[in-house]
């Protein structure tokens, strides 16, 4: 699992192991991770993305 995976290094490291691995993407920018998920499933890439506070234990259960 990413995190901080709507942008930034959070978003650049996504991208580099969705070449070789399945990725759950979280932020809590639900518009960013659909955007980063939508580009990266397009091109075969197998990518979940969950929207929500990694501190929230219950969003922590995917």
């Amino acid at each position: 699992m990413t995190t901080g995976a709507a942008g930034g290094i959070g978003q650049a490291i996504s991208r580099q192991f969705v070449a070789g691995a399945r990725v759950v993407a979280g932020d809590v920018d639900q518009a960013g991770l659909d955007k980063l998920e939508a580009q990266l499933n397009r091109t075969e890439q197998n990518v979940w993305s969950k929207a929500g506070d990694l501190r929230n234990k219950a969003y922590a259960r995917i």
